[in-house]
């Protein structure tokens, strides 16, 4: 009877834990790409449930019923963390994690000390160790810096390059092969050619639990060209000051829909040239925090009004001036 009674007991036990769970489904992939992730890493926070993506960037499992989120990783990809839909079936894109790199002065290549300290972040808003090792270029960082320049020079790369910071996105591939990705603003193929079939770019990979991964790189580059009046006597400021610049900025700012999901924050370096007229021109991210804050912040600035221009010695010049955006959620 008592065998009976505890096998009952343990039947509703089971019965109501199975109650308590519910099933999420859902897919992982490239965000550019659209390519499924394999082997992406789906868990419940604050536990240790959790699971991977298969070969076609799909997964299922069983998870408490009071789950309100997940979190998705993937090695080269940005961490997410993501509400669990009410059908419980979802579509997730995750950006690319860029390492970001110390700055290039093309002027001044080869008087820069280019030591392994040009690492300067893991990129936006991760939280999350890219890899275990990083990729390495043969020869050293000083020896990269060099070489990129290099390119640069040749057959009159930087002449098709507008006159301001720009970035250079690449992956260095399982094989140590280096892969061009784009080069903002502009994207010019010429330059991409002459950097995927330099014999000079040798790496070796990185490697993530003794395997060997891909990894992406952001490397911002400044043009030949002389700053243009960076310090001016009078200094360039926005119609009706600053006050009423961050009002404007305030009330058109759109949060971005996929950094409210991630629940990115952070300040959006954008660079730009203020006419002497007062108008802006080639606005550009200086340093960025990705999950289309950056875009956000370049749509606000292009379309920011007229400010009132610098001046030296009584005549408007124009100025290049960088300025924060702050995404805050709340």
């Amino acid at each position: 009877m008592i065998g009976r009674l505890i096998a009952f007991c343990t039947f509703l036990l089971s019965v109501t834990c199975y109650s308590q769970e519910k099933e999420v489904f859902g897919r992982i992939v490239d965000a550019e790409t659209q390519k499924p992730l394999f082997e992406a890493n789906v868990v419940v926070p604050g536990t240790s449930l959790g699971t991977t993506t298969n070969f076609q960037g799909f997964f299922k499992f069983s998870i408490p019923a009071d789950s309100k989120s997940l979190i998705v990783s993937h090695i080269g990809y940005q961490r997410s963390s993501l509400e669990i839909p009410a059908d419980n079936k979802f579509l997730l894109r995750l950006e690319k994690e860029f390492r970001i790199l110390n700055t290039l002065h093309l002027k001044y290549y080869d008087e820069k000390d280019t030591t392994n300290q040009s690492l300067e972040s893991e990129g936006p808003s991760s939280g999350l160790r890219a890899v275990e090792r990083d990729a390495k270029y043969n020869g050293g960082w000083k020896r990269f810096y060099s070489d990129i320049a290099g390119v640069m020079k040749s057959d009159s790369v930087q002449e098709k390059l507008q006159d301001s910071v720009f970035h250079l996105k690449f992956s260095v591939e399982v094989d140590g092969s280096i892969k061009f990705v784009s080069l903002t603003p502009e994207n010019t193929a010429r330059f991409s050619t002459l950097l995927e079939k330099s014999s000079n770019f040798k790496w070796e990979s990185a490697t993530q639990n003794n395997t060997k991964v891909v990894q992406y790189f952001d490397l911002p580059i400044r043009s030949f060209e002389e700053e243009k009046f960076t310090v001016v006597e009078e200094v360039a400021t926005p119609v009706g000051g600053m006050a009423s610049f961050y009002k404007y900025i305030g009330k058109n700012l759109r949060y971005p829909k996929i950094a409210k999901r991630m629940g990115v924050e952070g300040k959006v370096f954008v660079q730009f040239v203020i006419e002497k007229d007062g108008s802006i021109t080639n606005p550009i991210i200086f340093k960025g925090i990705g999950a289309g804050c950056d875009e956000e912040a370049l749509r606000l600035i292009r379309e920011s009004p007229k400010w009132n221009p610098g001046t030296q010695r009584g005549n408007p010049v124009r100025q290049r001036y960088t300025l924060p955006i702050i995404f805050k959620l709340g």
